[in-house]
């Protein structure tokens, strides 16, 4: 019945659709294959070039993510690691934050969050939160709050953001880190209750079940109740 004349069709198509997805796999094999020998070789432009790549296809893929941020932060090419940083932060996935919290660690530093627009830097505060590397959110928050243009640009996505990690804190019950942020709030933004209120006039409990931070499924990109 395949041979039939009005089944031909179909049946070619089926097998076109198997050899293009053959294909596809290999070509991505391939690519995987270059882009770790390069990497091997620290051939940082190939490496990177070769990860970017893969991520069009796999753009959630956390190991991809990674490799590329570390081949970008290697080669040193300015806009590759931007590249690299804001594909590693669009990753929304709590499973893949434990695989991404080194690339997180080093988008801390100084150099790399110097080349990352304010939206970004902010997620990855919020990113940073996410996986325990509290010191790293904190300071990172801190140097934000400390440039006077930045603040009366992005006062609300900065206090929106400081929001975001009360309620990881507070839900994790990390209170030592929840009331730094409480601290940060009343001095920045005073509107915002010492108590741990989220701008808006939303309430939040002291005492929640405990829970660690890295088993949050929180929306971390999610925006808070609108201030009024």
């Amino acid at each position: 019945w395949l041979l039939a004349s009005g089944g031909r069709p179909d049946v070619q198509e089926i097998l076109d659709e198997q050899f293009a997805g053959a294909d596809e796999r290999d070509r991505r094999a391939a690519l995987l294959h270059e882009a770790q020998q390069a990497a091997a070789r620290l051939d940082t432009r190939r490496a990177a070039r070769a990860y970017a790549q893969l991520l069009t296809w796999e753009p959630g893929n956390a190991g991809h993510a990674a490799a590329y941020f570390n081949m970008a932060l290697l080669g040193r090419h300015p806009e590759t690691l931007l590249d690299a940083a804001a594909r590693a932060l669009s990753i929304r996935d709590p499973g893949a934050r434990a695989q991404l919290r080194p690339a997180y660690a080093k988008m801390s530093r100084a150099d790399v969050v110097a080349l990352l627009p304010v939206e970004e830097q902010l997620r990855l505060a919020r990113r940073l939160a996410g996986v325990g590397e509290d010191a790293a959110a904190l300071r990172l928050l801190d140097a934000l709050v400390a440039n006077e243009a930045t603040m009366t640009r992005h006062a609300g996505a900065i206090a929106d953001c400081m929001t975001a990690l009360l309620r990881i804190y507070a839900r994790s019950g990390a209170e030592p880190e929840a009331a730094q942020v409480r601290q940060r709030l009343a001095a920045r933004f005073p509107s915002a209750a010492i108590s741990g209120s989220e701008p808006g006039g939303v309430t939040m409990p002291r005492h929640l079940p405990q829970v660690a931070a890295s088993q949050l499924d929180i929306d971390l990109d999610a925006t808070p109740p609108s201030r009024t």
